[in-house]
């Protein structure tokens, strides 16, 4: 079978050719898409620079601009969450700047400031004055998936968890691929007792990311809380293949291994989560 990078790729100048860099920009918008579906902004956001310098025109047509967009404004959400305020900004902005001609700009910058400022008021606890700003965020640039999203956060640590619900519900109607909004959905309906629903939206969190970490720890929860240890601790597994440094996971599956009477092994979970706490 014939080495696809060695048929025609160059020109007569021995640069590649149009249709070989625009194969290879397709292919690595094509990645950068599938890693921005699994959560890695930065894995994505590289591959699509390199779609960039593959074929502009091609890396930055309307609808791949859109997936461009995104992934810096979710690399900014992210950097948020981290209190690296500054960087994400700057995030923001690109996002913003690429998104200017599309038809719903993923984010705009005076928005993007009320986020960064919102979030770091959750941050501390203060979840009014977060609120306060994610309405403003939201009057601005509605609709805004982060927004509902962080503001539904804000609301499930009050213990609000309806008005929780109904901001991830807002969070799903704009983006029905946002992962986390079915996960904190599902742990809102979980604090709420109704553990059927939370599983739902963890099943679906994990059909859109399989690689959710979460997803799987708290889907483990809620069948623990319904008494069906040995489904936790299938899920608790899941989990820790794909985070074996989260020492809530160990804690959870070292409890339902507990409940089961399984002491040896939940003591050897519980070691576990204090060495890597």
């Amino acid at each position: 079978m014939p080495n696809p990078q060695h048929e025609n790729t160059s020109g007569n100048d021995g640069r590649p050719s149009r249709d070989s860099a625009r194969t290879a920009a397709a292919q690595l918008v094509a990645s950068g898409n599938a890693l921005l579906d699994a959560g890695d902004y930065d894995g994505a956001i590289a591959e699509y620079e390199r779609a960039v310098a593959a074929n502009r025109d091609i890396a930055l047509s309307r609808r791949n601009r859109g997936k461009i967009a995104s992934a810096y404004a979710s690399r900014g959400n992210a950097k948020t969450h981290a209190g690296d305020y500054a960087s994400a900004q700057a995030d923001y902005e690109l996002a913003s700047k690429l998104a200017q001609d599309l038809p719903a700009a993923p984010i705009a910058p005076e928005a993007a400031r009320l986020l960064i400022r919102g979030n770091a008021k959750a941050d501390k606890g203060d979840y009014d004055a977060a609120i306060a700003d994610y309405d403003r965020a939201i009057a601005i640039n509605s609709p805004l998936d982060m927004a509902y999203f962080v503001r539904g956060n804000a609301k499930d640590n009050k213990g609000d968890y309806d008005a929780a619900i109904a901001d991830y519900d807002r969070t799903i109607v704009v983006n029905p691929n946002y992962a986390g909004a079915y996960n904190n959905r599902g742990l809102a309906k979980g604090r709420k007792g109704d553990y059927d629903a939370a599983i739902a939206d963890y099943d679906h969190a994990i059909a859109i990311n399989p690689n959710l970490a979460e997803a799987y720890c708290n889907r483990g929860l809620a069948k623990a809380d319904k008494g069906d240890y040995d489904a936790a601790i299938a899920d608790y597994d899941h989990a820790i293949a794909i985070n074996p440094d989260d020492d809530a996971t160990y804690n959870r599956r070292g409890i339902a291994k507990l409940e089961q009477g399984d002491y040896d092994a939940a003591i050897a979970d519980y070691d576990h989560a204090i060495a890597i706490n």
